[in-house]
Parts: structure tokens; C-alpha cells; sequence
């Protein structure tokens, strides 16, 4: 079967900064390691030449390989690209296609002029860009080495087809950066020579052979020296060959669009295509511009002449029959009209032996599917077919291994240059903002140019505005596809311009349409068929201005309401599994029975994936029942099942909208205990913004309305936020009082995990005053109900809470052990908050062990994890545990610097207790520099903070400021 070859940039791109996807690859050593993977593609690298290449004489461990390794996979994978470890040895299982660099090479093999122009496209700077180490260099030397190969021989081919005014340029200002290369000096020579400019030629060997002479030692080579002589007496070989006497052969191509722009990466695939290359996609996506770009570009490389046919394969009219379609190739080909067959099996026989063995271009324009194209297929395969259609054309795939280019959209920078060129004079923002409007679609964006010459566009202009006098409009475009279809397939395209998703899972869309999944199915391949959509990943993908399209044809779709209703319920069913699968969090609400099968979860790690990928579509959907549903309360339950997932990455400004969204259904609805919850919940999300006013508003109405309510649940859920408010403050003894509420109000609604969290608090402020062994006992009891009730999340940060009070009672070992097992599970959750955390608290019983230099590293991870959440307080808590850290290596610069930013920090954040610390933290670092008079007004301060919060550090600061010097004052 043949291949598809997707219109896109390698996978991994290492000719220009190192990146996957479009994206950065990380740090040097991770960029090097995929680089030392890529390069060998399919091909076991051992774990020691990876160490060595990345560290290169630097220490390196096993364990650091494994960590980037985990990473690569992480960065990987979603691009279905595999990473596997066979022994001791790597292997990135893809394709030599999947990277630039052997993309690269296999162009410039065939060596014709379109595929090394399209190899040194693949150039984007310098390669291996921020890579370092002694293999980086030397293979950023070989590679560059390669790309100046590459250009001479391109340059040899756009001599010999008499391209030496364009070249000029090009080669000018690579010479000038690579004064010592004589191939490239040589080419330069040579262009000057042909354009007239051979005084040019001599002064530019002159400056050549000196640079060469001063910087080496020596004189010019052979070949540039040749060169120089044929210049001087004017050899004739030196002069651009006469082209040879043309024949009366066919020369059918139209001409090429005007205007057209980009798709290098497209018109490189077509370069390496088979005999039979097939570009599909949507109508006006840009088929036939590319068809005719390419195929006038390559028709040198044909030389007994190009054929072509507009098959009308989706017009307004019948397609075009293959036998007439014969008919006129024959003709074409020199057959009289007497000897050309009647039946068109013959004509196609006949048309197979005029073909064979010649080297012909014949494109097919605009086909309706392999039926129609298979008699119109030539002889041999010295002949290339190029067709277009809107059809996948996998039928030829299968029956002819025909080549496939589906074709996407422009990129922004090549649809905002199209509008430029069709409609001058526009300014900036009406090109971008018009290029973006028009889904950087070529033909919308050619109608939306023209329609700028009559005036400006309304602001909400749709599609039936992109039109061109006496033309046709967007729509009658893809009414042509949209009127082929089935009924079924209709109403399935109408329902997708209603869905949410930007690419919709078959399953939701079956449950929207009230259909079986298989039903589904059949309907998206009738579909895809029809390149009104295409399936990617097992989603389904629909061009915005055909997303829209559609919706304009739903208008009063009958039954909309209960499709949404359906929709609704199917994500809200997924992701409550997901929760329960990642989490072991059941909900406390009713779930409703899906219209269709949902994921099947089988672990948490699954669970997570799919919210991963998914999470963006769960909260357009969100936003759709917000707008939508008029008195339901599925929004309000969605936005409650997204919290743990949205809290556990940290998503603050996610919560926020999904907590307003499903608040404002909540209170649509009459459900006050939802909307009790989701205002807590939205104040949750203020206070991990570290908006605590805000918060605190939110959590003390929540908390009148739970009583008014009368529900047992709900009041336990908001007396807890309370509580915590309360507990930042130090107000510790009014927090213990509504916790203690809050565990007899739970009891009373049988809700374990209500309990479990008034605990947990309760343990906190326990260990906030020294009572060690009540922190312990409670904090024990809310982690066993936590493990009890499948509560894996909370499960993890009450052993890192139990941790801090061994840290705090002087045990680190006992903290370390706790601490290992808690990093696993919020390793193993990519809870942020619990990764972070686990790794802080492991470096402050690290330092309290003496093993301080230990304790820096995990710290410092703590950070990076602090700052990739944007969490102002987990930032602040790592700095605080670095200064003592810092101290005790011997670091006096950095932890007064790191005091000081706590101390802004602190400040900013709001917790008083915290700003209390980080007084001490500048005192601790003044008092171990011998400035005993500065640490005493630092810690004066301290003492204050620690009072006012009522704080057991209170005590310890006052101890410390009595064993100072006293103070005297001068008379």
C-alpha cells in the first residue's frame, strides 16, 4: 500500500533549534539526547553513548538519563511518536521522514533541482541551536557542512537552467560568510561571469584567493581555479547551454493561479512522490493551485510533454465521463480522430500503450473518486499522474499505491502575504484579522480580498459574504459536497456545526444524534468521503468555515434541545469516570445513563490522559450548557466533576470561569446545595489566585446560605473554608471551633471525607502550636479515611502534612520515609501542588540531617515546580526552607538575596505568618554574617508578625533576641 504523506514539518526538527511538534524540545541535555535518538532513527543507542554525548566529561548518572528520558516520552507521545528502551539502549521508532535531517537527505539524493531546493528549505538556522558539548559541535560542523553541499549542487541546477541573475543574491551573502569555501566561491564566480558582471568575477577571486593565502597558507584549489581561467579568455564551456529545439508535443497545463504563496513543505512532498500523487481536501482549501504550481515547476523533468483534464468530479454539473476524457488525451498524443476507439475500455487500452514508456505529466483536476480516475491511469510508471479531489482517493491508495497529500490550510504568515497581495493597500490588523476570519482558507481568503475592494466587510461578516460578482459564494461551494451526501449524513454534518468541540469524539456525536455508534460510524465515513470532514487521532475534524456552514444549516434543527441535552450528559458521565478513575472520588449528585458508550478507564494513569487531552473540549462544552440549557443543572454538575481534575494542574483561571459558569446554572435551576458548593469552589480558585478577599467574601456567604439550607453536607463543606480562613490569619482557636462543627456535621450526613478534611485541618493547627502528638493523631485519622474512601490525592499531601510534623519534633527520618511514598503518588498523579510540596519538605529534612547540599538540589526542583504552577505561597514556602538550607552550606550571598525576595514575596501574598518567617529568614542571614544589630531589628519585626498570628515561633524569636548583645544606645 502506498504511503500518506501529510502536509506538514517533520516531526523532529533539528536543523534550526531543536523542537517536536513545533515545539521546544527542553533543556540542552534533553535537546541532545533526542538529537543523538533522531539521528539514529530505528536504531538502538546505548545508554553510555547517550551519557557521553550529553554530559560529555561531566558526572552523569543512570538515574538523570531516566528522568529526560520520561520527559521525552511525556513530549513524544502525543505526536505518536515512541521512545523505547531495548536493554541498555534507546530507540526512537519512527520514520528516517519523521526527521529534517534525513528528510533532508533523501531530497537532495534525488537531485533534481525542485527536491534540493526543497532540501535546503529544510534549513532554519544553525542546527543543534543551543545544544552544547564537544558531540554537539561536531555534528553542528558535519551538518553545516552538508548544507553547503546541498546549496552547491542546487546552485548547479539553477545555473544550468539559467537562473545566475537570481542567484546572485543568495550567493553573495553566503560567500561573505564563508569566505574559505572554494565550491561555494566558485558557483559565485561563475553566476557573476554569466550575468556580465566579470570585472565583479576577478575582484571576488582576488578577495578570495587573499582571505584563502592569509587565513590557511596557501593557494585556491583546482576547481576554483579553473574557474578564474575560464573567466580570464572566456571559455565557452563556461557559457550557458543553448536549449534544444522544441517538439510538437502537448503542453496542456492552464495557467498558474495568480498569487499563489507558501506550501513549500506541501510542493517538497509532491518532489518525493511516487507515479501517482493524489492532493486532497476540502473544496477551496487550495488543491489546484498547488496541482498547477508543482506541475509547472516539475514539467522540465517531462519532457514528452503534460496532459490535463478539469474532471468536474464536484461541480454543479455531471463529472466528466473518462471515455471523452480519452478522447481528448488521444488527440492530444497525435491520434487521428478516425483511430480512436468508441468504447472507453478500449480507448483506455489504447491510451496505456501510447503512454508506456514515456515520460508524460498528466494532470487530473478536480476528480470525483478512483472510479473515475483508474481508466485515465497511463501505461507505465516513466509517466506522472497528479490529481485532485475532495475524495481521500484511498481507494487508489489500495488499488495503484497512489501517493496522498491531504492538504491544510495556509499558515498565518502565508495568509496574511495572500491578502496582502489580492488586496493592497489594506492595512495590518484587516489583513491578520481577515486572515484568521477566513480559517486562512485560499479561496476564502481570495473572495474575502475581492470583496475588500467594495468596501469594508461587516464586523460579524460570515461566509455568504465572501462572494465575487457573477461568482459563486463560499456556501454554493460546499453545498456541493453537502448536497451529495445522505440524509443521515446531513443531519450528522448539521449536528457537528452545533457541537462544541473543535474535534468531537465519534462517541459524543452518536449520542447527540440519538445513534449507535457503529450507525455513527458509517455516517462520518460518508463524511470523510466527502472532505467535509477527516478523522485524526480518532477525533473528527472540521474546517472552521465549514463548522459554520453547517451551523447555518441546523437553524431550527428539530430536536435540538434534546441532542444538547444528550451531548451534555454524555461528556458529564465521561468525565465523572475519569474523576472516579483518577481520583476514587464518587460523585455526591445523581449521573445520568449516556446516549452512548463513554471511555472505558482502567487505571488512573488512562483517566488522566484522556482529561489531559480532553480537558479543553469538557470546558467548551461547559461554556455550551451555560449558555444553552435553560433550567437544567448539567453545567452546574460538569463544572463541579472538572474541580479536582482543573485543581490538581493547577489551572486557577479555568476554575474560575467553570465555577462562574456552573454557579450561574446552579441558581438558574433552584439548587441552592449546588450553589453552595460551586461558590466555595469559586472561592477556592481566588484563593489560589491569592485573591484571599475575594475568597473569603465567597466562603462566608457560602457558609450563610449552607445553614439557612439546612443541609448537614453542605454546612460541614463551607464551616471547613471557614475555618481555613480563620487559620491563615492565626486566629487558630475560632478555626478549631468550626472544624469541630464541621466533623459533627459530617457525621451526621455520614460524609467520611468531610470528616477526613476537618481533620486534617484540625492537625495542621495542631502542629502550627508544637502539640505534636494531637497533630499526629489527627492527621492519622484523616489519612486513613482518606486511603479508606479512595481518596489517592488528599491521601498524598496529609503524608507530606505528617511530614513537616516530624521535620518540626527533629525526625527527619522518619519524614523522609513518609516523604518517599507521598512523591510517588503525586509523581505518579501530576498533582503539581503534591510534586512540589513532597520535594520542599524532602529538602528541608535533608538539611535538618546535615545533608544540606542534598537539600539545595530537591529544592531547587521545588521551585521550578513552584514556578511552572505561577503559585505565589509555593514559591514562597520553597525560599523559606532554602535560606536555612543555603546557611548551612556556607552560601551567605544567595541566602540573603533569597531572604530578601521572600521577604518582597511574603509581603505580596498576604499570610501573616509567613511574613513573620521571612523577617526571621533576613535576621538568621545577618546574624551569620556577625551583624548582630541589623538581625535584632529583623527579628523585633519577626517577633511581632509571630504574636499577632499566634504563632508557638513567637517564643523561639524572643529567645533568640535575649541572647543578643544588649543593645546600647549612644548618650
Amino acid at each position: 500500500m502506498g504511503r500518506v504523506i501529510n502536509d506538514t514539518v517533520p516531526a523532529i526538527r533539528l536543523l534550526g533549534p531543536v523542537t517536536v511538534a513545533g515545539a521546544g524540545a527542553g533543556p540542552p541535555r534533553q535537546a541532545c539526547v533526542l538529537a543523538v535518538l533522531a539521528l539514529n532513527p530505528g536504531r538502538p543507542v546505548t545508554m553510555d553513548a547517550l551519557t557521553e554525548r550529553a554530559w560529555g566529561d561531566a558526572p552523569a548518572s543512570r538515574s538523570a538519563l531516566y528522568t529526560i528520558t520520561a520527559r521525552l516520552r511525556r513530549l513524544l507521545d502525543p505526536h505518536g511518536l515512541r521512545l523505547a528502551q531495548r536493554g541498555g539502549a534507546y530507540v526512537l521508532e519512527i520514520e528516517p521522514g519523521d526527521v529534517d535531517v534525513h528528510r533532508m537527505r533523501a531530497l537532495a539524493e534525488r537531485g533534481d533541482a525542485a527536491s534540493l531546493r526543497a532540501a535546503a528549505a529544510l534549513w532554519r538556522g544553525e542546527p543543534l541551536t543551543g545544544v552544547r558539548g564537544d558531540w554537539a559541535e561536531r555534528t553542528r560542523a558535519a551538518l553545516a557542512a552538508e548544507r553547503l553541499g546541498v546549496l552547491v549542487r542546487g546552485f548547479d541546477a539553477a545555473l544550468a537552467a539559467g537562473e545566475h541573475e537570481t542567484l546572485l543574491p543568495e550567493l553573495s551573502e553566503l560567500v561573505a560568510g564563508h569566505p574559505l569555501d572554494e565550491p561555494l566561491t566558485a558557483r559565485y564566480l561563475l553566476a557573476l561571469h554569466r550575468a556580465g558582471r566579470t570585472a565583479d568575477a576577478l575582484a571576488a577571486f582576488r578577495a578570495a584567493r587573499d582571505g584563502i593565502a592569509g587565513a590557511l597558507g596557501i593557494e585556491p584549489g583546482r576547481e576554483l581555479t579553473e574557474v578564474h581561467r575560464g573567466i580570464l579568455r572566456d571559455d565557452p564551456a563556461l557559457r550557458l547551454a543553448e536549449p534544444a529545439a522544441a517538439r510538437p508535443l502537448p503542453r496542456e497545463l492552464p495557467p498558474e493561479l495568480p498569487g499563489f504563496i507558501g506550501r513549500g513543505e506541501a510542493l517538497a512532498a509532491l518532489d518525493a512522490s511516487g507515479p501517482i500523487a493524489a492532493v486532497t481536501g476540502t473544496g477551496g482549501i487550495g488543491k489546484t493551485a498547488l496541482a498547477l504550481r508543482w506541475a509547472h515547476s516539475a514539467a522540465d523533468a517531462y519532457p514528452d510533454g503534460q496532459l490535463y483534464a478539469d474532471l468536474h468530479g464536484f461541480a454543479a454539473h455531471p463529472p466528466a465521463d473518462p471515455g471523452h476524457v480519452l478522447g481528448g488525451f488521444l488527440r492530444a498524443l497525435g491520434v487521428t480522430p478516425d483511430e480512436i476507439p468508441r468504447d472507453t475500455a478500449e480507448r483506455s487500452a489504447f491510451y496505456r500503450s501510447m503512454t508506456a514508456g514515456r515520460r508524460l505529466l498528466i494532470l487530473l483536476d478536480n476528480a470525483s473518486g478512483p472510479a473515475q480516475v483508474r481508466p485515465l491511469l497511463p501505461g507505465s510508471a516513466t509517466a506522472k499522474v497528479l490529481l485532485t479531489s475532495r475524495d481521500d482517493m484511498l481507494g487508489l491508495v489500495v488499488s495503484h499505491d497512489a501517493d496522498v497529500l491531504s492538504l491544510g490550510v495556509l499558515s498565518p504568515d502565508e495568509a496574511a502575504r495572500l491578502v496582502r497581495r489580492l488586496a493592497a493597500g489594506a492595512d495590518e490588523s484587516t489583513v491578520r484579522h481577515l486572515a484568521e476570519r477566513c480559517g486562512r482558507l485560499p479561496l476564502a481568503l481570495r473572495l474575502a480580498a475581492s470583496r475588500l475592494g467594495r468596501g469594508p466587510m461587516p464586523p460579524g461578516g460570515g461566509i455568504d459574504e465572501l462572494t465575487v460578482p457573477g461568482d459563486v459564494t463560499l456556501s454554493d461551494t460546499f453545498a456541493l459536497s453537502y448536497d451529495a451526501l445522505g440524509p443521515g449524513a446531513r443531519r450528522l454534518f448539521r449536528l457537528i456545526g452545533l457541537h462544541p468541540a473543535e474535534r468531537p469524539e465519534p462517541a459524543s456525536l452518536a449520542a447527540m444524534a440519538g445513534l449507535s455508534l457503529d450507525e455513527t460510524s458509517a455516517l462520518l465515513a460518508e463524511l470523510t468521503t466527502a472532505s467535509l470532514t477527516q478523522s485524526a487521532d480518532g477525533l473528527i475534524a472540521v474546517h472552521d468555515l465549514l463548522r459554520e456552514y453547517a451551523a447555518g444549516l441546523a437553524g431550527d434543527e428539530p430536536g435540538l434541545p434534546e441532542a444538547r441535552e444528550r451531548l451534555y450528559d454524555w461528556y458529564l458521565r465521561a468525565a465523572l469516570e475519569a474523576r472516579r478513575a483518577l481520583f476514587g472520588a464518587p460523585p455526591w449528585f445523581p449521573v445520568p445513563e449516556p446516549a452512548a458508550p463513554v471511555p472505558d478507564f482502567a487505571d488512573g494513569a488512562v483517566a488522566q490522559e484522556w482529561l489531559d487531552a480532553r480537558s479543553e473540549t469538557i470546558l467548551a462544552v461547559l461554556d455550551d450548557a451555560g449558555e444553552h440549557e435553560a433550567g437544567g443543572t448539567r453545567a452546574a454538575r460538569l463544572a463541579l466533576t472538572m474541580w479536582r481534575y482543573l485543581n490538581l494542574r493547577w489551572r486557577q483561571a479555568d476554575l474560575v470561569r467553570a465555577s462562574l459558569i456552573g454557579l450561574a446554572a446552579a441558581r438558574r435551576s433552584g439548587e441552592p446545595a449546588l450553589a453552595v458548593s460551586l461558590s466555595l469552589q469559586l472561592g477556592r480558585a481566588h484563593s489560589m489566585g491569592e485573591q484571599m478577599g475575594t475568597a473569603v467574601e465567597l466562603y462566608r456567604d457560602a457558609l450563610a446560605a449552607a445553614r439557612a439550607l439546612g443541609d448537614p453536607r453542605v454546612t460541614a463543606e463551607a464551616l471547613t473554608h471557614v475555618a481555613m480562613v480563620h487559620e491563615s490569619v492565626g486566629e487558630h482557636d475560632e478555626a478549631a471551633g468550626l472544624l469541630r462543627e464541621a466533623v459533627a456535621m459530617s457525621e451526621a450526613a455520614g460524609w467520611e471525607f468531610g470528616i477526613a478534611l476537618a481533620d486534617s485541618r484540625l492537625a495542621a493547627i495542631a502542629r502550627d502550636h508544637w502539640r505534636w502528638d494531637e497533630a499526629e493523631e489527627a492527621g492519622t485519622r484523616a489519612l486513613e479515611r482518606y486511603e479508606r474512601t479512595g481518596r489517592v490525592r488528599e491521601a498524598a499531601i496529609m503524608r507530606i502534612d505528617l511530614a513537616r510534623g516530624d521535620i518540626g519534633r527533629g525526625d527527619p527520618e522518619r519524614a523522609l520515609k513518609r516523604l518517599v511514598r507521598a512523591r510517588a503518588a503525586a509523581d505518579a498523579l501530576g498533582e503539581r501542588q503534591g510534586r512540589a510540596q513532597s520535594r520542599l519538605y524532602t529538602g528541608a529534612a535533608l538539611n535538618l540531617a546535615g545533608r544540606p547540599v542534598e537539600a539545595l538540589v530537591e529544592l531547587r526542583e521545588a521551585l521550578a515546580l513552584a514556578d511552572e504552577m505561577g503559585a505565589g505561597i509555593v514559591r514562597l514556602q520553597v525560599l523559606l526552607h532554602t535560606v536555612p538550607a543555603l546557611l548551612a552550606a556556607g552560601d551567605l550571598p544567595t541566602a540573603m538575596e533569597v531572604a530578601l525576595e521572600a521577604r518582597v514575596l511574603s509581603e505580596r501574598v498576604g499570610y501573616r505568618r509567613y511574613t513573620a518567617t521571612a523577617h526571621r529568614r533576613v535576621a538568621e542571614v545577618h546574624l551569620a554574617l556577625g551583624e548582630e544589630y541589623a538581625a535584632r531589628e529583623w527579628l523585633s519585626a519577626a517577633l511581632a508578625g509571630f504574636r499577632h498570628a499566634r504563632s508557638a515561633e513567637a517564643a523561639e524569636v524572643e529567645a533568640v533576641l535575649g541572647g543578643l548583645t544588649p543593645r546600647v544606645d549612644p548618650p
